[in-house]
């Protein structure tokens, strides 16, 4: 594999920590409080933190359900 295609391989199956919070909508900050309660797993080489694609994707899918179940309140007063 040469270093196009790593790289190639590297977009298509990790994300940064920025983007990982980016794609699910929440800071760096909730990002990391999601790691360290074992909702996500962070992959750790060399300083470099990469969030395995598929399960920020599987998480943002249930985002909705999750906020429904844990803030309800969100939908009945329009969030404030």
């Amino acid at each position: 594999m040469n270093n196009k295609e790593a790289i190639k391989f590297l977009d298509e199956h990790f994300l940064s920590t920025s983007e990982a919070a980016d794609h699910l909508g929440i800071t760096r900050r909730a990002l990391t409080s999601l790691v360290s309660r074992g909702k996500i797993n962070q992959i750790e080489k060399g300083g470099v933190k990469l969030y395995l694609r598929t399960e920020i994707e599987q998480r943002k899918a249930a985002q909705s359900d999750l906020r429904e179940k844990y803030r309800p309140y969100d939908e009945k007063d329009g969030g404030k």
